[in-house]
C-alpha cells in the first residue's frame, strides 16, 4: 500500500468510471439491438434445426419433359379506352 501525501485525506476519490458495475446489464440504448440478434439468432438455430431433420425426396427426380416444341405465341392485350373527366367540384359528386 502507498502512504498518502501529507495533507491528503488519505484515500482517493473514486472516479465516475471506478463506480460501473457490469452486472447491471446493456444500456437502454443497445436494448433495440440486443433484442434483433437473439431473435436471429434463434430463428436461425430452429430453420438450421428443422434443415437438418428435414426427410429426402418422397419421389425419385425425373427430368423435365417438353409436351410440344412449338413456340409460345405472345398476345398483345386488348387496350380499353375509357374517357376522362375531372372532378372540378369535388363537393358535387
Amino acid at each position: 500500500m502507498v502512504a498518502a501525501e501529507p495533507g491528503s485525506r488519505g484515500t482517493a476519490e473514486p472516479t465516475p468510471q471506478a463506480r460501473v458495475f457490469y452486472r447491471m446489464g446493456p444500456r437502454q440504448e443497445d436494448n433495440a439491438i440486443l433484442l434483433l440478434v437473439t431473435v436471429s439468432l434463434i430463428c436461425a438455430a430452429f430453420v438450421g434445426i428443422l434443415e437438418t431433420s428435414r426427410p429426402g425426396p418422397a419421389v425419385a427426380v425425373r427430368p423435365t419433359v417438353v409436351a410440344s416444341d412449338e413456340p409460345v405465341r405472345v398476345v398483345e392485350p386488348a387496350r380499353v379506352v375509357l374517357p376522362f373527366t375531372p372532378n372540378t367540384t369535388p363537393s358535387q359528386r
